[in-house]
This record gives C-alpha cells, structure tokens and sequence, in this order.
C-alpha cells in the first residue's frame, strides 16, 4: 500500500467497503442540497421574483429564464471536462475537490448579495445573479467528475464488486440532498426572500467542504498522472479505443437524454404555475421537483433487486440495453408533458410589473376565478416595506425604494389567438381587509398601529389605463381602448370600448385612492358577440371572459411524468456514472467522466439555443405551447432509434484500479 505525504495512493487489500466512502456520501449529500436547492428555485426566482436595485420588478420573460437556466446548466456540465484535465494532470481529485469547493460557496454568497441593501448599492441583482451562476458553474462543475472518479479510486481487485452497489448509494445521497432543497428552498424564497432561499445552499456548501476534509485521512489519494502519462495513456491504444467507444456515446446521445431531463427545472416549473397544484396541499410551483429525488430513493433499489432480475429471466441485461430503454422512456415522458400543455387552455399573464413576491399575493390570482381565496396586491408606500408580513414586502429593516405606481400587467387571451373584445370587467375587492386584520392581532407595535389606521377601500384602484395589442411587444406600441375610472366600491366595475381584435391586453393601474397598498381581486377580459359555435366545455364556463385562466390540468399528471423520467434517469444516468469509470484506463478516469458530463452541457446548450431562437422579435414563440413540447419528443425519438443501431456494434473494455491489465466485459455488449 504505497503512501505518499501521509496519504495512501492504491487501494489495500481488502473485500470490505471502503472506509473513506462514508464521508464521500456524506459530502455528496450536504453538496447536492446546496446544487439543487439553488438549481430548484432559479427559474421561478427569475420569471417572479427578480428584482433591480430600486426594488422594482426586473423579471425575465419564460424564454429568456429558460435560456439562462441552461446556459447555467451547460456551464455547470462543460466545467468538469476542465476539473477532470486538472485533477488527472496536476493537483489529484482531492485538491482539485477541496479547492474549488471554494469557489463554489463564493458563487452563492454572491446571489444572496443581490437581495440585500448593501449588495444591490454596489452592483444590480440581475449582476450579481450572473456572477454567482459563474463561480457556481465553475465550483460545481470542476468537482463533478472529480467526486464521481474519487469514489471509484477508493476499491481495488478483492472489493470492486461492491462498486456498483456502492454508486447506487452515492446516487441515493445526491438525491437525499436534492429532495430536502426541493422542499426548503421554494419555501424560504416565498417566505422570506432571496437572501434566505440562496444563502441556505452556501452554508451547506460550505458544510459540505468540511465534511470532505475531514476524511482526507481515510481516503485513497490517487496522485495526478501528469502530462506526459496522461498523454501516453490517452493516445494509447486502449485510450484511443475507450474515445473512439465512448465519445459517441456521451456525445451524441446521452446529451438528447440531458436536454429533456433538465428541463424540469425550466419548462416544467413554468408549466406547474399554470396547472392545478393543490394535490394533498398547495404545492409552489419549484416544490413539485421534490418528486424527482424521492422517486431515485426508491427506484434505485427496486430496480436493483426487482426490476432487473425480472428483466434477466427474459433476457440478458446489459447496461446498454439499460440506457437504451430510458432514452425511449424520456421520448415518452416529453410526448406526455406537450399532452398535459394541450390541456392548459386558459388565459395567462405574461408580465406585471411590481408582482407581490408572497404566493399568496401572485399576479395570477387576477385571472384564477377564485375570489375568496386569494387576489393581487402590492405595497406602494415605503413604510408598508418595513414588514415581512407585508404584501410584497422585503425584510425588515432594509431599505426598499417606494415601488410606484403605474402597476401594469400584460394578459395573453386564451388558446393564444385573437379574439374580437368590447369590455373589462374589475373586480376591486381583495381580501386586504382579513390580511389587516391578522396583522393587527399579533401585536400593539408601530407595524400594528400603522395596519390599524388603513381604510381598505383606499386600496382600491382609481383610473386603470386598457390598451391592446396582436403581440406582447409591438413595434407600433400598444393601442389604448378606454380608461376606466372606478369608485371606492367593491362591486365589480366595467369599461366598454368599441369592438377590436386583440391577442393580448395590458392593463395600468395609474392611481389608488390614497392607501399604502394597491390591489385587485379579478379582472374579466369581455369577447363580444356569442360563444363560438366550435367552443369546448371549459370555455363556454366562462364565456365571454376570454382572459380567464380557465381549466387547469391537476399537478398529478405532472406527478405521473416524474414517474417516468426518473425511471429513464435510473437506466441511463446511473449507469452511465458507473460505465464511464469502468471503462476508462487508470490515468483517465477523471477524463473520461468529463467528457460524460461534456455530453450534458451540449443538451442543455441545445435547449438554450432553441430557447434563444424560437423567440420571435414581437415577444411570441416560434414554438408555442404544446409544439414546444412535440419539437423535443421528435428529437429524443430519433435519438433513440439511432442509437439502438450504434448500441450492436459497441466493444468495450473495463479497468478496474489495482488490476494489472484491462478485461473485456461481455455483460457490456449487446
């Protein structure tokens, strides 16, 4: 067992686990909770919760969101590929893990910063935001192979048997990690903020660091190969052989798998917030992610010891045939979510300007038809910001720039085509008046006094400018119908205009009644004529309101989906992780699994670019609604079916840390 500075450098002889693994698991968990926890909430925090340093709305259209949430994930995946170069040729994986972990926990401050008065008085948010996603995506990106590589390194010839039991294990302590952020992170960020929801993932990273460090004494500290070794192996024959065998591979078709499968941290939470989420109890829209990790807890077992071997009574399981099987399911699983986006037919509110930060004061209560339980409101006096209690309040204490009106909000009309309209309808009671008086029961301090001495009704809206338009973003600017100018009643309150065709409206609430906050209960958009003779079920409920978020598919059909996908995650990323070790010569280990994690940067950067081009220069989408979806099940397919063709032609070799020489592994092949 040779030793340097300390450390072992070869794995001892033995057919026990591995004493540095628990710490490795240990790490992986508390580091995948800082990953996904801030991963979990990015896409919502950037289309709902966004913010400039004057404290007013900075909010990214779903588009634009979702081109940075995978320019973030491809940056994230295409840093291992530098992590691993650095880890086989010049500090080891343990330096190179323990040092840029560093880095990492820098990159979530960073976001943190961007919700804090001192932070956004030196730079915006939407900066801060871009630089922490950067050292994020350089730390976590750098480690990624690293970690994988260093678990493989702590067996030798006697214990490798234990390896793949050992990778499900590790599996299962990312996915412990990730299910608790799912469920804490969406949470923190709607009760109490950015700061909270992104600072939590940095103190586990640091956490995470610590628990690594103190294994350094229990691990095998593999040394870095050097250039000229790392050379000689990769250009090698077994090197070149394990390219030729596994850039296809990992480049072709395992990023088609990663494109879909990272899309339900993007196109799925946007997809969420417009279903109905109440399944058990109200789930956030970032929470259904939770699913994912709580389903690899339990696939990842049952298919070691249920699934498989049934499989293996009807023929022979490879880990090909594995990968093989999820990239078909992933095909399915995106065939079912543009089924589920052809369901969701109603109205939805594209922008506004000052949305309340608090669920329950969301923008798209304007148009849920559900009157008694929750409406829109905002804080429009500074001394009103002074509570987290408050309606679109920051923390207490920070200094928050008065968020002034006009309020504005941009409606797309249903099934996202134009409609003939002559009429809006308001609704200005809220459920302000309950929200003060719960506020003015907790207390007799200067927050409660000043809660006590709000009129409700001079909450209400004053003048609310109405324009229209055929797309969210006109050259020619918005064409304004009417103005309507409401009194301080409760009842609802109607504007006609003259008939005029429209696929979107934008509504400006230019003054209240003098009241601290601002507020509305429903909006009602009015189609002129009758109900169109072809009209379903859902439309003719609500008929004439064409804005009217309408039916909304239950989340558990989102629920059903997850089923699916973590079961293609469970064939194609597992054993992925496991064959990109096994098949890769000693000093490459590291290499090889960068390139595996390469392929998962390019799906996301496919992703991104479709998102960057389908956008129209009129604010639409070249792919809308379901079409979306259609696009990227048709690619998975084809990818599928190619690669079972590439799948009967693939040899490979497996290497092992202690062996002498390579064996070639028939339970690989097809």
């Amino acid at each position: 067992m040779p030793e340097e500075s300390g450390y072992l450098t070869t794995p001892p002889p033995t057919d026990k686990m591995p004493k540095g693994i628990p710490y490795i698991v240990g790490n992986e968990a508390a580091e995948r909770f800082s990953y996904y926890g801030m991963r979990g909430i990015l896409t919502i925090f950037m289309v709902t919760h966004l913010k400039n340093s004057a404290g007013s709305s900075d909010h990214m259209s779903d588009e634009d969101a979702k081109f940075v949430f995978h320019l973030f994930s491809a940056a994230a995946y295409f840093f291992p590929l530098v992590g691993s170069l650095v880890s086989d040729i010049l500090w080891g994986k343990y330096r190179t893990i323990l040092i840029l972990s560093l880095g990492y926990c820098v990159g979530h401050a960073c976001i943190a910063m961007g919700d804090v008065g001192f932070g956004t008085a030196m730079m915006e948010p939407r900066s801060w935001l871009f630089l922490g996603l950067m050292f994020i995506a350089i730390g976590a990106g750098g480690i990624k192979p690293c970690v994988s590589a260093h678990v493989g390194d702590q067996f030798g010839a006697e214990n490798h048997n234990l390896l793949s039991k050992t990778f499900s294990w590790f599996y299962f302590a990312i996915n412990v990690g990730a299910a608790a952020s799912n469920l804490l992170t969406p949470y923190l960020l709607e009760t109490k903020g950015p700061w909270a929801a992104f600072g939590l993932p940095g103190v586990l990273m640091a956490l995470a660091t610590f628990v690594f460090w103190l294994g350094r004494n229990k691990f095998v500290h593999v040394p870095a190969a050097g250039f000229e070794r790392f050379k000689e192996e990769t250009l090698s024959a077994d090197g070149l052989k394990a390219l030729r065998n596994l850039i296809p591979l990992f480049l072709v078709f395992v990023p088609m798998f990663w494109c879909i499968f990272d899309q339900s941290g993007s196109a799925w939470v946007l997809q969420a917030a417009r279903m109905d989420r109440m399944f058990g109890w109200e789930w956030l829209e970032s929470q259904v992610q939770f699913i994912n990790p709580v389903l690899i807890l339990i696939m990842i077992p049952l298919f070691a010891y249920v699934v498989y071997p049934a499989a293996g009574k009807l023929f022979e399981v490879t880990p090909l045939r594995k990968i093989g099987t999820g990239l078909f399911l992933a095909a399915a699983v995106f065939g079912l979510s543009g089924w589920i986006e052809l369901q969701i037919q109603g109205g939805s509110i594209l922008e506004s300007a000052t949305q309340a930060d608090r669920q329950h004061w969301k923008a798209d209560h304007l148009i849920d038809g559900d009157l008694e339980n929750t409406s829109w409101m905002s804080a429009i006096d500074p001394a009103f910001h002074t509570s987290d209690s408050d309606p679109g309040a920051r923390r207490a204490g920070e200094e928050t720039s008065r968020t002034l009106l006009p309020q504005e909000f941009v409606f797309q009309l249903r099934e996202s085509r134009a409609w003939t309209l002559d009429g809006v309808r308001v609704h200005p009671a809220t459920n302000l008046g309950l929200f003060l008086r719960k506020q003015k029961e907790k207390g007799n301090d200067e927050a409660a006094r000043r809660m006590a001495a709000v009129e409700v009704d001079t909450c209400h809206p004053k003048t609310i400018r109405i324009s229209v338009a055929d797309s969210p973003n006109p050259k020619r600017g918005w064409k304004q119908v009417a103005e309507l100018s409401l009194t301080r009643s409760v009842e609802p309150q109607a504007a006609k205009f003259q008939t005029i065709q429209a696929k979107y409206v934008k509504m400006e609430i230019v003054e209240n009644w003098g009241g601290p906050f601002v507020g509305l209960g429903e909006v009602e958009i009015l189609a002129a004529g009758k109900l169109p003779a072809e009209s379903n079920d859902e439309l003719a409920k609500v008929w004439p309101n064409v804005g009217a978020m309408g039916y909304r598919p239950n989340i558990y059909w989102q629920f059903i989906a997850y089923i699916l996908l973590t079961a293609a995650e469970v064939m194609v990323s597992i054993v992925c992780l496991e064959f990109a070790y096994t098949q890769a010569p000693k000093a490459m280990k590291s290499f090889i699994m960068g390139i595996y994690f390469l392929g998962v940067s390019l799906g996301n950067i496919f992703t991104a670019a479709v998102n960057f081009f389908i956008q129209n220069e009129d604010g639409t989408s070249k792919l809308a609604g379901a079409n979306y979806y259609w696009f990227f099940t048709i690619a998975m397919l084809v990818t599928a079916v190619v690669y079972v063709e590439w799948s009967k032609h693939y040899r490979g070799q497996t290497y092992i840390q202690g062996e002498d020489a390579p064996e070639v592994n028939p339970n690989i092949v097809e």
